[in-house]
């Protein structure tokens, strides 16, 4: 957490303003609040007691669905395995609902693990949290393809049996094709969906020691094994259920049951929590500082160009005014504009036919009439006491003689 020292309210990580008095969250403005003096006691157990209870949560859904995947394949993996599966689908009808039901049950909870772990993981890695939850949620929608492949088995054999057991293979065909789907969803793309979700929130575990390392480190070889065993299967390299298929599976699930129960009983690592929770996160020096040049530099170019339209708009609308008064409109539209004004005046200009002081704006003499020309006016210093005719002349003669 981060104080603002203008006035004292807790910023987020990465806020560039306060939300309260709007002052720049630079490293001289933000202090990091210190757990002995400024953090609350309450605020820390809340925190303590929010992680204990996400590990609780995460634990207990590990052991839901991987408990409810095991039941629910011993209710219909004999079933579905044997040659006359179409006729025993339909003799067991009562044992492939609650095969159905439980394997509905682990996809929602596998989804869920991911789920009750991003409040947590986000802020060491918020990427890696929120992708571990977009892909255990895609292996829970397989695994719910999965289980909608079951119900329609079910229905099959039904009509199947009501049928007769015909010898036709338009039954055969049918069963064929949903066994097919069942197979892809969940040995397939299922198994890569929960590898790679996996990997991602293992990952996090092993950067942060929020668990040992050993564990999370287990977790990691876990899944990559899970991930090659779903690939072997894709490129039909193994079967299903095979030596190979459940040697490369079997580290991931007592992994599994290990870490709920550390959750469970453990929980994460409170060193790690209270160091995240008093850990300052503030701009880096020179991010802040092309920050800012980028700022200043944006807002020249926006000076520039109103600058640029008011003296148009000047010109185009003004024609019969003064030059005083083209200056004193300017200057309002700029002070309405919030823009500084210019505040060295141009130099006075006397007529070298009458020596009247003239405008820098004028085009005629407003005395003699004379046109207004670069030779005819001679630039007056401010601090320079008034001058004659005479003087004018005389100093436009030596001018012309030396130029």
């Amino acid at each position: 957490m981060r104080v603002c020292l203008n006035c004292g309210r807790d910023l987020e990580d990465y806020a560039r303003f306060c939300d309260t008095c709007g002052m720049p969250t630079t490293p001289q403005q933000v202090r990091a609040r210190q757990p002995t003096q400024n953090a609350s006691p309450v605020g820390q157990e809340e925190e303590m007691n929010s992680s204990k209870r996400i590990a609780r949560t995460a634990g207990a859904l590990f052991i839901i669905a991987t408990v409810a995947s095991l039941v629910g394949t011993g209710f219909t993996g004999s079933i579905l395995d044997a040659p006359d599966y179409l006729t025993k689908l339909s003799v067991n009808g009562n044992h492939v609902l609650v095969g159905a039901l439980l394997a509905f049950v682990a996809a929602a909870a596998s989804a869920s693990i991911a789920i009750s772990l991003y409040p947590l993981l986000k802020r060491y890695n918020e990427s890696l949290a929120l992708g571990s939850v977009g892909f255990r949620l895609i292996e829970g929608v397989f695994y719910i393809v999965g289980v909608i492949g079951l119900l329609l088995l079910l229905a099959l054999s039904q009509e199947y049996v009501k049928a007769g057991s015909p010898d036709s293979s338009y039954f055969r065909t049918l069963g064929v094709l949903l066994l097919a789907e069942r197979y892809w969803a969940g040995f397939v793309f299922g198994a890569i969906a929960f590898s790679i979700g996996a990997l991602m929130y293992y990952y996090i575990f092993y950067q942060t020691r929020l668990i040992p390392r050993w564990l999370s480190g287990w977790g990691l070889i876990g899944a990559a094994l899970c991930m090659v065993a779903g690939l072997l299967v894709m490129f039909r390299l193994i079967i299903p259920v095979s030596t190979i298929h459940i040697v490369l599976n079997l580290p991931i699930a007592p992994q599994e049951m290990v870490l709920a129960g550390w959750l469970m009983v453990k929980g994460f690592n409170p060193s790690v929590i209270a160091y995240e929770r008093t850990r300052a996160v503030v701009l880096d020096r020179s991010e802040w500082e092309s920050f800012v040049a980028d700022v200043a530099r944006l807002t020249q170019i926006y000076e520039r160009l109103l600058v640029g339209i008011v003296q148009r708009r000047a010109s185009l609308q003004g024609g019969g005014l003064s030059g005083q008064e083209k200056r004193t409109r300017r200057s309002r539209v700029l002070g309405f504009l919030g823009l500084k004004q210019e505040t060295a005046a141009p130099p006075a200009r006397a007529c070298l036919y009458c020596g009247v002081d003239l405008d820098s704006a004028d085009r005629f003499c407003r005395i003699c009439g004379r046109k207004r020309g670069r030779a005819r006016y001679l630039n007056r210093p401010q601090s320079h006491t008034p001058i004659s005719v005479c003087q004018i002349t005389q100093e436009k003669t030596l001018k012309d003689s030396h130029g």
